[in-house]
């Protein structure tokens, strides 16, 4: 069985249909060839959204990822958006490490 891990593209351009979600895309593929399932999620670059989106991601995933949002701008709230949902119980997106990749696969 493999393990599920998320990808959540924070982007208020991508999320408009304005860009496209070339990172989302990358790490979707990298994950696959190494034998992982995904699951992937965009939300714009509201920190509401991004902490509920982790929160439901991590619910149901052994990782979560995030990409965007990490910017200089004011909109690029995805660090302080993260901190709301790390707890001792469950290390998630802002604080936990990837684990090893199966069947010898890439080491995140």
């Amino acid at each position: 069985m493999a393990v599920t891990v998320a990808v959540l593209t924070v982007s208020d351009r991508v999320s408009r249909g304005e860009a496209e979600d070339g990172s989302g895309d990358t790490l979707e593929e990298l994950l696959r060839e190494d034998g992982y399932d995904v699951t992937r999620r965009l939300v714009a670059d509201e920190a509401d959204e991004i902490s509920a989106a982790i929160r439901e991601l991590a619910a149901e995933s052994a990782l979560v990822l995030t990409t965007g949002g990490t910017g200089l701008a004011a909109r690029d709230v995805t660090p302080e958006a993260c901190a709301p949902t790390r707890s001792r119980r469950r290390r998630t997106a802002c604080s936990r490490a990837a684990r090893p990749a199966p069947s010898g696969g890439r080491s995140w």
